[in-house]
C-alpha cells in the first residue's frame, strides 16, 4: 500500500478491513450506521443512532413520522451532509424497507450523493 492515501475505514468483516479514498463513501457508511443503530447500543455514545428500527415494527406506523426520524437523525449526527429528500420503498419478496436519500455534501466539493439503506 506504499504511496496510497486512504481517508478511513469503511467496514471490517471476516475478509479484513476495507479502506476508502472517498469522503463520500465514508459519509455514506456513517449514515448507514446511524440509521441501523438504536440509541444506547454504542458504548460511550448513548445518543448515537436513531429510532428507525423501532418505527418500522410499530403496528400503526406513520410514514411521515419515519421519514422525519430519518432526516432528524442524519441532520443531528452527520453535519457533513444536507438531506435534500428521503423516500421509502418496500421490497415485499425480501421483507425489506429501502431508504433512498438524496444528499448534498457540505464539504469543499459540494457534490450530490445518493444512498440506499435496506432495513
Amino acid at each position: 500500500m506504499k504511496g496510497d492515501e486512504f481517508s478511513g475505514l469503511v467496514f471490517y468483516d471476516k475478509n479484513g478491513a476495507v479502506f476508502s479514498k472517498s469522503e463520500a463513501q465514508l459519509i455514506g457508511e456513517n449514515i448507514k450506521r446511524i440509521l441501523t443503530t438504536r440509541p444506547g447500543e454504542r458504548v460511550g455514545e448513548p445518543e448515537f443512532g436513531s429510532h428507525v428500527l423501532d418505527y418500522i415494527f410499530m403496528p400503526q406506523l406513520s410514514i411521515d413520522d419515519l421519514i422525519a426520524e430519518i432526516i432528524n437523525s442524519i441532520n443531528t449526527q452527520e453535519p457533513r451532509v444536507t438531506v435534500n429528500s428521503c423516500t421509502l420503498t418496500s421490497a415485499t419478496q425480501d421483507d425489506v424497507v429501502k431508504i433512498n436519500l438524496d444528499l448534498t455534501l457540505n464539504t469543499e466539493n459540494k457534490e450530490n450523493l445518493q444512498i440506499g439503506v435496506a432495513i
